[in-house]
């Protein structure tokens, strides 16, 4: 799997790279996530949260739901073990600080992940981690450009964790699993402990 850095370096690995099916999964959730929340707020005052559950079993629990989506649609998901479906929750108290809200965050049983969308100013970038990660890669805050950041974290219950972000106003997103490590490790300590 590849992933872009925001600072234009060279990817780490090659763009032939193939996702496994649970990161594919993952990415295409965050994608939608970052859809539905530009179509709702320009700006991100806080964080938003959902609940990631699986289609199928979303579909087999609740079979009206069929009905809505069309014979089509239902079929395919029905047939499809990695497709998410994503749950706005309801919000802990204000906070912009995607770890501050996290430790508040109330999600209910049964997730099979949990997405946090929220926007980082230059500053908070510089503050949410190091220059160059662990592995050498450069994490999302080494972008020094003044712009504001929009980023979509989760992590699965298996431990996937996947990671979006969008600068300024930017069409092209990039997608790794390491732009944000410190919050990408929080939602996945959270939401591997609450298995």
């Amino acid at each position: 799997m590849s992933e872009t850095p925001l600072d234009g370096g060279a990817p780490e690995s090659s763009p032939a790279d193939d996702l496994d099916p649970a990161q594919a999964a993952l990415a295409a959730a965050l994608l939608e996530v970052l859809r539905h929340v530009e179509e709702d707020a320009e700006e991100l005052t806080q964080v938003r949260w959902f609940a990631l559950l699986r289609s199928a079993q979303l579909l087999a629990e609740q079979p009206s739901l069929a009905a809505v989506l069309g014979d089509d649609v239902a079929l395919s998901l029905a047939q499809d073990s990695q497709h998410l479906t994503s749950v706005e929750l309801e919000a802990p108290p204000a906070t912009a600080d995607p770890l501050e809200s996290l430790s508040s965050l109330e999600w209910p049983e049964g997730i099979a992940g949990l997405a946090g969308c929220f926007d980082l100013s230059p500053a908070q970038r510089e503050e949410r981690s190091p220059l160059t990660g662990a592995d050498g890669s450069a994490p999302a805050s080494a972008s020094t450009d003044g712009q504001r950041m929009r980023a979509a974290v989760a992590a699965l219950e298996d431990g996937t964790v996947f990671c979006a972000v969008r600068r300024g106003d930017e069409e092209q997103v990039a997608l790794g699993v390491r732009l944000l490590p410190d919050v990408t490790e929080a939602i996945r300590q959270a939401v591997t402990e609450e298995e």
